[in-house]
């Protein structure tokens, strides 16, 4: 019973979480990395989370991360020595 009841608060807490990170990552606050100039090589991971079900990131993430990836390593600029 009890091992039922961890596993059922396991769940709600996996979908609450996976739920703000969708929030978090639709709210725009990665946009300012945008204006960012001296990052050549910029990754960028989704945390697979804690519990036994690996975290997918929505499509529609994953391509947002990708397009943050480029427009990033697109505005390296190298310094003058």
């Amino acid at each position: 019973m009890k091992k039922e009841r961890s596993d059922q608060v396991d769940k709600v807490m996996d979908a609450a979480n996976e739920a703000a990170l969708q929030l978090l990552v639709d709210s725009g606050i990665f946009d300012p990395l945008l204006t960012l100039s001296n990052v050549r090589d910029f990754h960028f991971k989704f945390h697979e989370g804690y519990s036994d079900i690996p975290y997918k990131p929505l499509k529609k993430h994953t391509e947002s991360a990708k397009l943050l990836k480029q427009a990033i390593e697109a505005n390296f600029k190298e310094k003058d020595h």
